[in-house]
């Protein structure tokens, strides 16, 4: 794992990694290319958890992700793959030419999804990073 993601992580409850096969398959249901270091992270962790700062970061295991290769409901083109526990969900934004990771804020209005970063580690750097949206 890339060092800077594993500096990221190291403190956080993990599981054993997933398959690579299963996480293609579960790319291709929404028809998305998840980030490289995401894919590396759950190769390493089928999701995990930890907290950075006042926030908790929850990645769902592989299988959970977007059920059904289907988006949020109400987004079009917002994948969920996590959240923190309460109100925020984390997700990935193919709305665009590449994907971003952004997080939704607690309501399904399009201003409530805020860009996180545009790869899983800026997105772990960055969150909670809010008012900042995509292109902007």
């Amino acid at each position: 794992m890339r060092p800077e993601l594993e500096a990221l992580t190291a403190s956080w409850q993990t599981r054993p990694g997933a398959p690579l096969a299963i996480i293609r398959e579960r790319e291709s249901a929404p028809g998305i290319e998840f980030p490289a270091d995401y894919v590396e992270f759950m190769l390493s962790s089928n999701g995990g958890s930890g907290d950075k700062g006042d926030i908790t970061i929850e990645i769902d295991a592989i299988e959970e992700i977007s059920p059904g290769g289907a988006p949020l409901p109400e987004l079009p083109g917002i994948f969920r793959f996590g959240g923190d526990g309460a109100e925020e969900t984390f997700a990935f934004d193919g709305r665009g030419d590449r994907v971003a990771v952004v997080m939704v804020r607690d309501s399904i209005a399009a201003e409530d999804i805020i860009w996180q970063g545009d790869t899983f580690i800026e997105f772990l750097r960055n969150v909670p990073l809010y008012g900042r949206h995509r292109g902007t």
